[in-house]
Order: C-alpha cells, then structure tokens, then sequence
C-alpha cells in the first residue's frame, strides 16, 4: 500500500507563469477617447474584464494541478479510499464482534497496512516545490531500515519530527493491537427472551417458629447432605472477593438461594419454576433482584473465651457427644466454635462420664451477614451459578442466636418429638457423620486445620441456605402465620447463553479514534497534494532506480548546488558508514530541478536532476 514518490520536486511554475502573463493578450485594442462618461463605463468594462479574466486563469490554474495530480498520483488516492472502505468495515466488525450482540470467540489484532500507508504518505511531503532536508528525504525513503532512521535520533536538526514518526509508527501499531486485548477474555454471554414470569426468589433470615415445624428427620436429612460440602456446592454458593474490612483470613460467600427454592407468585405458591415447561430448552436462567445473603467467615480473637451458658453439649440416641458453643461478641457478628469426643474416650464409651475433652476447641469462626439484592443467572442444564451481580448495597443481616441454639437442640436431642420415631436413626447419622469427619482430620491429618474449619462452616450455612425453603413449604401446607417477605418477589426469565471474546468498550473506543485518526490525516495529506504544483517526475516500485536516475544529468550547469552523484563522489560516500552519511548530508536541502543541455541556447533538451545545496542552511 505503500506510495511511490521518494523525492522532493521542484515544480514547473513557467506555463503557470506564462498564462497569468497572458492576461495582457486579452485587453481591448484602444478606442478614440469619448466623453469622460463613456471613458469610465469603458474602464470599469475594462477592470470586471481583468478580474474576470484572472479568475478564470486561477480556476484554470488549479484545475491543470488537480488533474495533473491526480493522474500521478491516482494509485494512492485508490489506495486511501480502499483503506477508508476497509477502516470504516473494521470498525464496525470490531464493534460487533468485541462489543455488541455477536457470538464469535477470537483473539483480533488491527492489520498494520494502515500505519505502513500512513508513512508513505508522509514520504510525499517531500514533493515540496522548497525542497527538503536531506535527512529528512532519506528517512523517509522506503528503502531506509528503521534502525538507520532510528540513528538519526542523535543527530540534531529537524527532521527529528519525521525521525520520530516514522519509528514509533510501528510500535503504535503493535500497541493499537494489544489495547484491545487488556481486559478482555472468553466470557458466558447471557440473552434473555420470552419476557420474564413473577416468582418468589431469594433467601430470608432464618425463622425459629418455622423451624419449629419442620420434622426432625427431614431436617436432619438436610445436615447430613450439606454439611461435608455446602460451600462448594455451585448450584447455591458463589465466592467472592472480601471487602477492606474483613480482614484476618477472611473468606465470603453469596447464597442467591438457587433454582431449586424459587416458587411461581400466584395462588399456588408450592409451584417451582421448572414445573410451569418455559425454562425446559433454555441455555441459562435468571433471577432478577432477589434477596441474597452474604456470609463472611473469618479468625476469632485469639483470646477467646466462652461461658457456661454460651455452650451446650449435645449427645443423641448412641455414644458419642459434641460441644456446641455460640456467643455474640457485638450486634453484627457471631462466634460459633465446637469440639467432638476424642476418639480414646469416644471407643471407651466415656463422652459423657470423661468430660476433660470439652475443656478445649476444636474449631472456631466468626460469623457475619448481610443482605444484598442481585441478579443470578444459572447454567440450563445443572443449575449452577454462572454469575452473580449485585443490584443494592449490603445491609446488615443480625444472626439470630437463639434460633440457632433451638435448632441444634431440636436437631440432637429430639427427646419426644414423635416426627424422629419412624427413623430415629437419621438423628443419630448426623451424629456419627460429624464425629466421623471431625476425629478422622484430628487423628489421621492432624496439620490439617483447615478441612475441619470448613466443616464446621458448612454446618452453619446449612440453615441460613435452607430455611426459606421450610418458610415456603409452611406456607403452602399452613394457611396462617407464614407469610412470604415482600422482599422476595422477584421476576426470572429464559435465556440465550454462548461464549464470546468480549472486551472493554474504552478499548474498542480507543482502537476506533486512533485509526481513525490516523486515516484523516493521511486523507488530508493526500488532498493537500493534489493541490500543489503537480510533480514532474514519476516514480516506479524500485526506490533505488528513482534515486539513481536523477542522481546526474550528465551535463555541466552553473548553479550553487551540485548534483546527487557529484556530492557523493566529493564525499566519499562509498567509504563512509551510517553516521558519516548523516554527517555529510547534516542541514543540507535537496531539490529535483530541471536544466538544458546542448550545443547552444535555443536547445530544448532538458533533464531533471536531483541536485543538493554545497553549505548547509
């Protein structure tokens, strides 16, 4: 794409010069002098004639430039609109492809030929009719390396400008190409259709009246699914980063409540949403503005201690006990700590008769949480978050601590609760699960403190998870007192999913405004060409050729300049290397001229020569 003129042209000015002279041709022949009245009509006649006529000269003046450039330099021109053309289509391609509405996965980089025809451009404003400096007209010449141009940097002058340009218009390139992959990746991109249905969504805080009738064994039932490995489940639990205040190993987690739980709003609020047939084939589905709750999970102070009252010792149907301790050290956190019999006393049968094990902890977390609204989209096919996007500010969510206490006592000493009878034995697996998991970690891993901490994590975030789903079952099964939370009205929706690469919109932005800046003003260079006096020698695909040609005209002249070829031979070019051609040439300006050769005056032999001034400017 590269442009072919490499040269500074002094243009012809005679024929210019010689039609404004012509002017004198067009006056009229004189007349017999008249009255005075007719002898001023007659000059006003005369002047709107001269003006006329100069204008006429000027518009035909300019219109012999425009032609005559365009038919040199037509190749560019083409070339230019074949870039805007492309330019305009990139543009919009990037657009669609990083931005907008488009499936397609990729990584894109700008094709460098803009910045490469940008250069060549630039090489035009050599065509100036002044002439140019010599290192300015070597720099630019396309057969000049970039580490030659780049040497030039230490040579001062100002062709520094053009030094400059032309070696960091490369890098640009590189740079425009990577701008648009900082920040961007493959990402799941989600398209909601068929308009949104109402449905109770979300999470609520927990409920000791609805706890109350939930039966035993269904709630020991929940422990025993959850407790090994809740928070990682990702069908209810996405991790995020921890905010600036928690601090000391802090870890968070976001319950949007799941698929599972949401129930249609309407007469029958035990519905699910997968019952109603809309979500059967969809990619993905959302739930918008629903409640969540955020846990943070974080060290307790070291020096922690608990009272008699704030712990409670659990022991169910068969041997074995656990230490469940709660206490609430302000009015927005909690810690929870427990200690299972070791396994020694636990094998003698002597958890309740040896209690020198309650004495210490075993695990112990601090407990925070908050309420959030979001908007969750979930995969079609498993149910599992595919993200999770905030849409309020947090709010503190206080734990309820004798909601829990009633909890664990319900969960481990059912005593008379008759809804444990039909299977007793699901109590006393959760029992045996937890002292299972917890003296395996204490006696076969024992620097592994982290295992049983999440175990212990688990445990707590079972109710917090699953506790509006005894809301919603009592209130489907209960005509009073169970009313669902306003709050958790919420709307869900089908979805499109693909992976797309997508990037940041400043990114694209940016890519957009330099390329097209870059082609304006190669645009604008090329116009400011074309409205030159139009060069007189033509240029081919061989830098060195054009060079050589008019580098003697093979005819002695008297002029203050000398030739190209006479210059390098004064010189001594041929023996000099890099820095001593910058120092030849120094401030020195080059023209393209045309002189006469022949026998006498009258000789119309005329070649162009490329001629460089003797002293510097």
């Amino acid at each position: 794409m590269a442009l072919q003129i490499e040269g500074v042209v002094q243009a012809d000015h005679a024929s210019t010069q010689n039609h404004q002279n012509s002017g004198n041709f067009l006056q009229h022949p004189p007349v017999r002098r008249l009255s005075n009245e007719h002898t001023l009509v007659n000059s006003q006649i005369t002047a709107q004639n001269h003006v006329g006529t100069e204008r006429n000269w000027r518009h035909l003046n300019l219109q012999r430039r425009l032609t005559r450039n365009l038919r040199q330099h037509y190749t560019s021109l083409i070339n230019w609109v074949l870039v805007l053309l492309f330019t305009i289509f990139l543009c919009y391609y990037f657009y669609e492809v990083l931005i907008a509405e488009d499936p397609q996965v990729g990584k894109l980089n700008p094709n460098p030929s803009r910045t490469n025809f940008i250069v060549a451009v630039l090489a035009q404003l050599l065509s100036r009719p002044r002439g140019a400096l010599m290192l300015e007209a070597v720099q630019l010449a396309k057969s000049t390396s970039a580490l030659g141009t780049a040497r030039m940097l230490f040579t001062p002058g100002r062709h520094h400008g053009w030094t400059v340009l032309r070696t960091t218009l490369p890098i640009l390139v590189i740079v425009l190409g990577t701008v648009q992959k900082f920040g961007a990746g493959v990402v799941y991109e989600i398209i909601p259709y068929n308009g949104t249905l109402p449905i109770w969504g979300g999470l609520t805080e927990m409920n000791s009246t609805v706890l109350d009738i939930i039966p035993t064994s269904t709630m020991a039932v929940y422990f025993l699914s959850w407790t090994a490995n809740l928070l990682s489940t990702p069908q209810f639990i996405w991790t995020l980063p921890p905010t600036d205040q928690c601090t000391n190993d802090c870890v968070t987690y976001i319950q949007p409540g799941g698929v599972d739980i949401t129930r249609i709003r309407g007469t029958n609020s035990s519905q699910t949403l997968l019952e109603t047939g809309d979500f059967q084939n969809a990619d993905a589905i959302q739930i918008y503005n629903a409640p969540a709750i955020v846990t943070e999970f974080y060290n307790p102070p070291n020096d922690l201690i608990f009272e008699t009252d704030e712990c409670e010792i659990f022991t169910p149907l068969s041997n074995d006990a656990i230490k469940i301790c709660i206490k609430s050290p302000d009015s927005e956190t909690v810690v929870i700590a427990w200690t299972i019999c070791p396994s020694a006393i636990y094998w003698n049968q002597s958890c309740m008769k040896n209690l020198s094990w309650t004495e210490e902890i075993g695990q112990a977390t601090t407990v925070a949480t908050y309420k959030q609204f979001t908007t969750t989209s979930y995969y079609g096919k498993n149910l599992s978050i595919i993200n999770v996007t905030p849409t309020s500010a947090r709010e503190t969510l206080p734990i309820n601590v004798n909601a829990f206490k009633s909890m664990w006592a319900k969960l481990f000493n059912p005593g008379n609760d008759t809804s444990a009878v039909p299977n007793p034995f699901m109590v006393e697996a959760v029992q045996f699960e937890l002292g299972f998991y917890l003296r395996l970690e204490t006696d076969d891993f024992p620097n592994d403190q982290q295992s049983p901490l999440q175990i212990l994590r688990n445990f707590i975030t079972v109710p917090l998870q699953f506790s509006t789903g005894a809301l919603l079952y009592a209130n489907a099964t209960i005509n009073d007192g169970f009313d669902i939370p306003d709050d958790m009205q919420a709307t869900a929706s089908a979805a499109l999913g693909r992976y797309r690469w997508k990037a940041r919109l400043w990114t694209v932005v940016t890519w957009i405004g330099v390329a097209g800046t870059l082609l304006l003003s190669s645009g604008g260079m090329i116009l400011w060409i074309l409205f030159q006096d139009p060069t007189e020698v033509n240029s081919t695909a061989f830098p060195f050729v054009d060079w050589v040609s008019h580098a003697d005209s093979g005819c002695s002249f008297s002029d203050p300049r000398v030739t190209l070829a006479n210059q390098m031979h004064a010189e001594e070019l041929a023996e000099k290397n890099t820095c001593g051609v910058i120092e030849c040439f120094g401030k020195k300006r080059g023209y393209l001229i045309r002189v006469r050769c022949g026998a006498h005056e009258n000789c119309n032999t005329t070649h162009v020569v490329f001629v460089v001034e003797k002293e510097e400017v």
